[in-house]
This record gives C-alpha cells, structure tokens and sequence, in this order.
C-alpha cells in the first residue's frame, strides 16, 4: 500500500493513543456532535390502525454496503410517531447495534439515495449525519475501519448476544476531515473497493466451477467407471440411467446394514474420547460409543437430509435421527459414501440448490438403488475419486487464501484512507 499511496505531508497527534497522528488539519470528534443516532423500535409485526411499510431489517444491513431501492424489503406496518421518527433519508447511515458475537457489531450500509416508505427497522441504529459537517458514505466507511471499530468491540456487552447503547456509539471517537475530503475519501474507496471487490467475486465464481467439476467427474466414476469404451446397458432405474454393463444393481438395504442411533444432542460432551455423528457436517464428541467398525453416516432429518455424508471407521457413535450404514457386502464403504454424497439428494431426492427435504422417509433410503462393480474396480474408482478431490482441495485452498488477503487489504486500505494514514485527494481527481 505505501508504494502505491503517499503519507499527508504533515501530521499532528491526535490525543488518542489508539489513533496516534492525524493529518494536520484534522479533527477528532465524538460521533454525537457530528450525527444523531436513533434505535427503532419498529418490529416486523402487521397491527391494525398502523400504517403499512416497508422494513429495512438486520440482514440487509449487514450483507450490504448499500442499502437502495433494488433490494426486496419486508412488509409491515408502523404508527405515524414511528414513520416520522424512522423514515430513512438520503445520506442515512444504518448499523446493526447487537450481534450474536461481540466482534461482529456495528456493520454499516450507506443510503445513497431516497427510498419511499422506507423504515429502520429493529436491531439497527439509523445514524443521521449533520450535512454541514459529515458525509454519510464517509461516515459509514468509518464504521468498518480497524479502530473505529474497536470502540464498539470494546463497548458491546452480553452473554448469548452482544449489543452497544445509544451512549457507545454517540461517544465513539470519528475523524473530521473537511467536508470536501471527506467526499474525496469516499469516492476513492468506492472506486477502489469495486475492484477488489469484482476480483473476489471472480474468485468465489472460481471456488463454484471447481466444486462443479469435482463433483462432475467423481459422479461419472461412481456411475460409469473409469473405461470410456466399456460397453453400457440399461440400469433399469430412471436417474441413473445407462451403467457399465458387467455391474451390477442392488438396493441399499441387500448391500449394508442399516441403523440409527440412541443419543441426543444433548449427549454431546466437548472432551469426549469418540467422534459424535449429529445431523450435521460439524463432528460433534462423546464419552461412549456404540459402534466400532467401518460406517457411512448420514442425516435422518433435518437441513442435512441428503447434504451431511460422513465415512469412518474406528470406535463412534450417532445421533438418534441419523442413519448408520454398516456390514457392507460386495461394495466398499469408501465406494458407497462417494456415491451417495454426490447422487442421493441431488438425484435420488430430486433436491436442488433451492429445495430443503426435512425428513429422509426410509424406503427413500433402503430402496435406493446402487450400482457397482467388482472390489478391484470399485478401489481403482475410489483412489481416483480421492486424487480428484485432493487435487481440488488443493487449488480451493489457494483461491480461498487469496480470497482472504483481497478481503484484507479491502479492509486495511479502508482503516488508511479515512484514518489519514494515506492521502488520496489526488487520487480521485
């Protein structure tokens, strides 16, 4: 960053050790002399005799460096004292004021422009900026830099839930350059976190097409094997259509075993000696087992059906709605956990990205019908499978490293440009 950008020419302190020096001709002032900060107390409730409107709510705060007229708001209704209090206006500033994790409070989004009908919702503070002294998307720049932040990180109390009161965040310390290099900063981080962003967009798009292509080329391994010119047949099952010829189809309840377990969640122990298979792709611990031998787990019910696979082997136990599959005959565990992680909800489910199954229905499972051929074919598959998704792991690995430096450096370029650590007037003309 400092060969790219210049230091302000000089620098005074600012009386704050955490900020340390300022350019010289700013200021640092408590957010309450330069905005107003209102919590609503509009609730996502319908009522009669209110008026209807529409809620910004946490979600689209939080996911959001803007908030405009393109996102779908929820419906409500509000009183007339709460419409005039709360009614969000150009250059508003909205930040979630509670968080589920005392390091995650006080996100901001940034009202560019009038959005009609349109009300702060609960769990935000609306935080209106005195136009003569502070620019709104500045402002809510602000809020995400490395410092800033820390004042409310610092401030947030709670046990299940962390929040910050009014008084946090009106006493938070702000830098006050003039209005015009306010808007300088602004424009320059809105063109330059563009850019980083469009890259890590890329990159995720990137993460997508590899999990793509894994799960491509291991469904047509498990499905057809690895000889292009093996002569095919009819598999007599709709979704799976043509299979190897020499293979075989069985239903999974004449190949493995088929159980589910006795434990609750609330079985869990976090110093547990044995893997705990819940209906999720977390592994929870627990001080029994119940099991001791080779198994594919997977979720009996819950947002898991068809999503949560798992295959081990060695002393475990599972969760009562989960399915263990053991005592496996003619087909390999590893083998029958490829093919079910990658074909039983998105084939024999019908699901898809958008779809939720909230229960497997046994016969679901036990009559789904697998396709195999010999041992030695099946481990060849297998070995395959395995390098395929190693090699994928590999390169997920390095975009998602490099996903995490782009969101870094988005952040440290921010905390620089309206901290006063790099000037960049020059830069937006």
């Amino acid at each position: 960053m400092s060969v790219r950008f210049k230091p302000y020419p000089r620098y005074k302190d600012s009386g704050a050790e955490w900020l340390g020096e300022i350019p010289e001709k700013w200021n640092v002032k408590r957010l309450k002399f330069c905005a107003s900060v209102r919590f609503s107390s509009v609730d996502k409730h319908t009522l009669a005799g209110e008026e209807p409107v529409r809620l910004c709510n946490y979600t689209d705060v939080y996911y959001n460096d803007r908030i405009t007229a393109d996102s779908e708001f929820m419906s409500a209704t509000a009183s007339r004292e709460e419409i005039e209090r709360f009614s969000i206006e150009p250059d508003d500033v909205l930040i979630t004021k509670d968080s589920e994790t005392w390091d995650d409070i006080a996100v901001a989004a940034h009202v560019p422009r009038k959005i009609d009908n349109l009300l702060c919702g609960y769990h935000l503070a609306l935080v209106r900026p005195n136009k003569r002294l502070m620019d709104g998307e500045y402002l809510a720049r602000a809020f995400s830099a490395r410092g800033i932040n820390d004042q409310f990180r610092v401030a947030a109390t709670g046990i299940t839930r962390f929040g910050v009161g009014n008084s946090d965040i009106g006493d938070a310390l702000f830098l006050l350059p003039s209005r015009d290099e306010q808007r300088a900063i602004a424009e320059f981080l809105d063109r330059e976190t563009a850019k980083i962003d469009n890259l890590i967009a890329k990159k995720e798009r990137l993460l997508e097409l590899l999990e793509e292509k894994r799960a491509a080329l291991i469904t047509h391994a498990v499905t057809c094997g690895l000889d292009p010119d093996a002569p095919l047949r009819d598999s007599g099952i709709e979704w799976l259509g043509q299979i190897p010829k020499h293979w075989e189809v069985r239903r999974l309840r004449f190949i493995s075993r088929i159980e589910t377990g006795s434990k609750n969640t609330e079985d869990a122990t976090n110093d547990g000696k044995y893997p705990f298979f819940v209906r999720a792709q977390t592994v929870e611990h627990i001080s029994s087992y119940a099991f001791d031998c080779e198994a594919v787990l997977t979720a009996g019910d819950g947002v898991g059906v068809g999503k949560v696979f798992h295959h081990y082997t060695g002393k475990f136990d599972v969760h009562q709605r989960v399915y263990a599959l053991t005592d496996f005959r003619d087909v390999l565990g590893r083998f029958l956990f490829l093919y079910m992680r990658e074909l039983f909800y998105r084939v024999a489910l019908g699901g898809d990205a958008k779809s939720t199954v909230d229960s497997l229905r046994r016969h679901n499972f036990t009559d789904l019908a697998i396709a195999f051929p010999s041992a030695i074919e099946q481990q060849a598959i297998v070995d395959y499978c395995d390098g395929i998704s190693d090699r994928v792991s590999g390169l997920a690995t390095a975009v998602s490293t490099a996903i995490s430096h782009l969101k870094e450096y988005r952040g440290a370029l921010i905390t620089a440009a309206v901290t006063g650590k790099i000037d960049v007037r020059e830069k937006t003309k």
